[in-house]
């Protein structure tokens, strides 16, 4: 990939990645309707990233070990208890690694990348119910814990009194935990008029933690007593809600999906004296239509953002909060002729 910076030039930016994976899947002896799952993926990541001009470097490489472990508890044909461990990783994007400053239009920010960043380990723990009530219904809870090691987090950093910068930053760690519920029903059983609706969704409740540093809360102090030595991880919400509805009907090739999407308050981007700056809770509505014109021959429409939601992005300051940029999104409205064959 090359781009033109702000200060003028190119770069260059390589990715290579090579990985091999064993697996096992066996019924554990002794313990009926109990069947472990397991393997291990090895991988190895060379990343590279530098300016032609100035001859500035960026580069990342590491082999990884990642096992995973799930045991799959069939209580009865229609019905599991899952527990699962598996170690990821996340790597840096190259506009996260770029070891130059370039200008964002969106926002009025100059960014920075960081070249000196590691990739994220994770290790996931996952305990699962699963209930299929009949063919494409579900009905399942879930436990999740996850353990984050060398998390990168885009950071507002002062430069000067009337200046500062995005950058990005590892942690040393921080932690995900949470509950998540999903369902799926066909409404059939409940009117013959129903047989061809299905109604769906899923809800995530989550709290993160992440251990502000000494310097952050003494900054914090001045304008705020007692701060608290945690706060969320960036990115991540604490709620997640999707609901969707479809009627699909095969025989007049007639479909409609509604899909509903809210989250609530993420954290965008962290500043060095506590006033983080949040992207605010949105909801959003898409609509998609399609029917069958001729044999092998429809039409579509699809409408996105039906509420025509605003992206909002602010920050508080001593109980008071600040508009940082309010960006309309718009409604987007696509229609399709397709021919299949």
């Amino acid at each position: 990939m090359t781009e033109v910076p702000s200060q003028g030039g190119n770069y260059d930016g390589a990715l290579d990645t090579g990985a091999g994976y064993l697996m096992t899947e066996t019924p554990v002896p002794g313990v009926p309707s109990l069947e472990f799952i397991g393997g291990v993926r090895f991988e190895y990541t060379d990343m590279s990233l530098n300016t032609l001009d100035t001859d500035t470097e960026g580069a990342f490489s590491q082999f990884d070990v990642l096992p995973s472990v799930n045991l799959v508890w069939t209580l009865r044909e229609d019905m599991n208890l899952r527990l699962a461990y598996g170690r990821t990783i996340a790597l840096p994007s190259f506009r996260e690694f770029a070891p130059f400053q370039s200008f964002n239009f969106i926002g009025d920010f100059t960014e920075r990348g960081n070249p000196a960043l590691k990739r994220t380990r994770v290790d996931n723990f996952d305990l699962r119910w699963e209930w299929f009530p009949r063919a494409g219904e579900l009905l399942s809870a879930s436990l999740y814990y996850k353990d984050f090691t060398d998390p990168i987090e885009r950071t507002f950093v002062a430069e000067s009194v009337d200046q500062g910068i995005i950058t990005y930053r590892n942690r040393e760690s921080a932690r995900v935990y949470g509950v998540e519920l999903e369902a799926r029903k066909r409404l059939g059983g409940l009117a013959p008029w129903l047989e061809h609706v299905q109604v769906g969704g899923n809800l995530t409740l989550t709290q993160s933690q992440i251990d502000r540093t000494e310097e952050v809360l003494t900054l914090i102090r001045q304008f705020r007593d007692d701060p608290d030595e945690t706060r969320q991880l960036q990115g991540q919400s604490p709620y997640i809600a999707n609901v969707n509805a479809g009627y699909d009907n095969p025989e007049t090739g007639t479909a409609v999906n509604v899909f509903f999407n809210r989250f609530g308050d993420r954290l965008q981007t962290v500043s060095a004296n506590g006033a983080d700056i949040f992207e605010r809770a949105r909801s959003t509505l898409d609509i998609n239509f399609s029917q069958r014109l001729l044999p092998g021959v429809s039409a579509s429409i699809s409408v996105k953002n039906v509420l025509n939601s605003d992206e909002v992005v602010s920050q508080t300051f001593k109980g008071d909060e600040f508009i940082n940029d309010r960006r309309p999104l718009g409604r987007t409205v696509s229609v399709g002729v397709f021919y299949s064959y």
